[in-house]
């Protein structure tokens, strides 16, 4: 610090007026803090009881701390140079492989996202797999035969005299009404009153795999191959069940909707149990099956009291399912013309088709008859009920007639 110069010679030294002296000039002090209003008191502070020290002050509040936001983070890691791995701030690994699961997963998340594509797709998927069995079935029966019937030959597969469960061959002309359901479904369900309805959900799927099953139980048939053909034909019988029911639980809203919805998956059931019957009795014959020496009347027999109890059971549901029970009620008619015409002739096993297709009809035709009863019972209820209500303008003497 430079030293303050001297004054020079002869100056007289200022006045200086002490703040103790009468009339002298108070210098100017700037206030600490603002002068509270006189209307307010004075904050006092009290400590509690026991509380001396620094514990009777009262302590400022603590400040809370920011939390940085994603530009002040920007600024605190500004981006490394594009030649360090990285090629922009955000955090992402450099190394991005492309996986299956992960396609997948992405691919599904935009399906189920918006419901109008995903029922988009499904009608799609419907449609492709009904025109390609379509064609595939009747080039698998038409260039075999010339007509829609599986092949049926001597030796084949559906051979009607190679075993005890064979059948005629005019009773797989049940294949056309499914395929041509199926081709008539794929177009109902792409009107416009049915993009809302919420049974082309299990329909559409349902109606897919059985036309896809259908086509290849009729090449392994064509390929002369009985236990693929029994397996394909119990998938089959899994897929009408399930249709069934779905039908049952979620009826048709309308004539319309039941004919092209549960009709062809009804009969298909029915062609189904058929195929299972025709395929097993080929499979056994072929490995020479003997159940305890009775020979092959014995399965014969416990294959036609299963389907019985089996179809007797579906038809106890709804309104007696009756495309299921005439479709099966045709076949067994057909195994047991089949097995009283050939050479030499078996009774018994015809005897025990003609009985199965009786129970079965009757069992259809009378829970029919049951249900109709009952809503024609119910109806009548309430004619009675809204006969015997009096109106609302009505005189309490007002007799009623």
């Amino acid at each position: 610090m430079l030293p303050r110069p001297a004054r020079p010679a002869g100056t007289p030294q200022p006045p200086v007026a002490s703040a103790l002296e009468q009339g002298a000039a108070k210098p100017f002090v700037p206030p600490l803090a603002p002068t509270p209003p006189p209307a307010a008191p004075p904050t006092i502070h009290t400590a509690a009881a026991g509380t001396t020290g620094r514990s009777a002050v009262p302590q400022p509040a603590g400040i809370p701390e920011s939390v940085d936001d994603d530009f002040t983070r920007l600024l605190a890691h500004p981006p490394v140079a594009p030649g360090e791995g990285y090629v922009h701030h955000l955090r992402v690994s450099s190394r991005n492989r492309f996986t299956p699961r992960e396609f997948a997963d992405a691919l599904w998340s935009t399906l189920s996202g918006s419901p109008e594509t995903a029922a988009t797709a499904r009608r799609i998927t419907v449609t492709a797999a009904v025109s390609v069995a379509a064609p595939a079935a009747w080039f698998l029966t038409g260039w075999a035969t010339g007509l829609p019937v599986p092949a049926h030959g001597s030796g084949d597969v559906l051979d009607p005299s190679g075993s005890l469960l064979g059948m005629f061959a005019w009773v797989w002309i049940l294949w056309v009404p499914v395929f041509a359901g199926s081709v008539a479904y794929a177009c109902f369900q792409w009107l416009p009153s049915q993009r809302e309805n919420p049974r082309h959900t299990w329909a559409g799927p349902l109606t897919a795999a059985a036309v896809v099953l259908a086509v290849l139980w009729l090449w392994a048939v064509h390929a002369g191959n009985p236990a693929a053909g029994f397996w394909l034909a119990g998938a089959q019988v899994a897929v009408g069940l399930t249709a069934i029911h779905l039908t049952d639980s979620r009826p048709a809203g309308s004539r319309r909707e039941q004919l092209f919805t549960d009709s062809p998956l009804a009969v298909f059931l029915g062609v189904s149990i058929l195929a299972l019957l025709a395929c097993l009795g080929s499979w056994l014959t072929q490995q020479q099956a003997d159940t305890g020496g009775w020979g092959a009347e014995a399965w014969t027999l416990i294959a036609l009291v299963s389907v019985v109890i089996g179809v007797t059971t579906i038809c106890m549901t709804d309104r007696g399912q009756l495309a299921v029970a005439w479709s099966v009620v045709l076949g067994l008619a057909g195994m047991g013309l089949a097995r009283l015409l050939e050479e030499p002739p078996a009774v018994w096993p015809a005897v025990g088709a003609f009985s199965a297709a009786f129970l079965i009809l009757v069992s259809a035709g009378s829970r029919r008859h049951q249900v109709d009863h009952a809503s024609r019972r119910a109806q009548r209820e309430w004619l009675r009920a809204e006969a015997s209500a009096r109106a609302d303008a009505e005189e309490p003497e007002a007799a009623h007639t």
